[in-house]
């Protein structure tokens, strides 16, 4: 028997597989978003204000879909701001890392 999440998963045939692969990726896109947020967060925290904060709340979206994001060189932290934003971590654990590595907390 496999543990997944809070609940328990058995291995039933393919439509199971389908299930828990649809459940996976869920997972890891709620994963990405809110190391994404993440990245944004760190960002407001170090220069005071948002993303591109005189610019629409839709004109942002549109630059962050198009991969285009605030600089963040010589930011503290910058590195890892950059690596939340263009998905270069899977999990908090992998951020964590980086910056025990990066900067030496």
């Amino acid at each position: 028997m496999w543990k997944w999440g809070l609940r328990a998963v058995r291995p039933l045939g393919p439509k199971m597989l389908v299930i828990s692969c649809l459940e996976i990726a869920h997972l890891i896109i709620q994963s990405s978003r809110t190391l994404f947020a993440l990245g944004s967060t760190l960002y407001e925290l170090i220069t005071g204000k948002e993303p591109y904060d005189r610019l629409s709340h839709e004109s942002v979206e549109n630059l962050f879909r198009e991969g285009v994001f605030p600089g963040v060189d010589g930011l503290p932290l910058g590195d890892l701001i950059m690596g939340c934003w263009v998905e270069r971590f899977r999990s908090a654990r992998e951020v964590l890392k980086f910056g025990e590595g990066a900067y030496r907390l």
